[in-house]
């Protein structure tokens, strides 16, 4: 049984993590804020509430694992955000890695209801 990931590399972690913000994702945002994109469109209207979903679209995409980078890069491009698409090898590249170490203990916890 897994109890939880220690991320036992934080600082690599964060390395890796804030490179690809700070320095790629920062500039593709800027680059699309330049266009005139705007990720989500709020309406003000008395007609709407605020609960209701701008979009006719699928809230979740799910992705085959040993495709996601390619479906990552297609959904975008399709979706008019080649500049999050260019980003997709990097993105994979820390998604790759970011190392967390796990803890393993084969007792089951008392909380957990067994089902039959």
């Amino acid at each position: 049984m897994i109890l939880g990931r220690i991320n036992m590399n934080s600082t690599r972690n964060q390395k890796l993590s804030s490179h690809f913000y700070r320095k790629l994702f920062l500039k593709a945002a800027k680059k699309l804020r330049d266009k005139g994109y705007i990720p989500i469109e709020l309406s003000l209207s008395d007609e709407e509430s605020w609960y209701s979903s701008p979009s006719q679209n699928d809230d979740f995409v799910l992705f085959e694992k040993e495709k996601v980078a390619e479906q990552l890069s297609d959904l975008w491009s399709s979706s008019g955000l080649v500049e999050l698409s260019s980003l997709v090898p990097e993105f994979m590249h820390l998604s790759d890695n970011l190392e967390f170490d796990y803890i393993y203990n084969s007792e089951i916890p008392p909380f957990i209801y067994v089902m039959y």
